[in-house]
Order: C-alpha cells, then sequence, then structure tokens
C-alpha cells in the first residue's frame, strides 16, 4: 500500500470511528497501517480477539494475491 493511498484509507477510516463506536472485525485491521506492530491477549483462547485475527489474515491474504490486488473479494 503506498504512503498516500494509505494515509487516506486510515483517515477515511479514523473518521467514521468517530461517528461510530462499533466497527467491523475487517474496518478495524484497515486502521492497521504497513509496519505498525499489533499485539492481541487473551487466557486460554478466551478473550482473544479471534476475528481481529482472522480479518487480518484476509487482509494479508488478499494484499498477496496478485488476482484482487489487494482489494476485497465479494
Amino acid at each position: 500500500m503506498s504512503e498516500h493511498l494509505g494515509g487516506s484509507i486510515q483517515h477515511h477510516h479514523a473518521q467514521a470511528l468517530h461517528r461510530n463506536k462499533v466497527v467491523s472485525a475487517a474496518e478495524a485491521v484497515e486502521l492497521i497501517a504497513d509496519g505498525n506492530t499489533i499485539a492481541t491477549s487473551g487466557f486460554v483462547g478466551i478473550g482473544f480477539a479471534e476475528e481481529i485475527a482472522i480479518a487480518l489474515e484476509n487482509r494479508f491474504l488478499r494484499a498477496s494475491d496478485p488476482a484482487t490486488q489487494g482489494h476485497p473479494v465479494i
């Protein structure tokens, strides 16, 4: 993701978060920029944000698939 495009997408999503307190896992992971470090926690699977991990994996797979070129598959 280019720096300019990434910043623009992040800015748009950040604005949406100010309006909506609850967002989907897919929307949440779009706020993670290339190079960011993220951490999660949980106790033996309880309290672990599994949907965030799944959405992040899906985002990674989309970005690395030349057929989708990083775009969501509908």
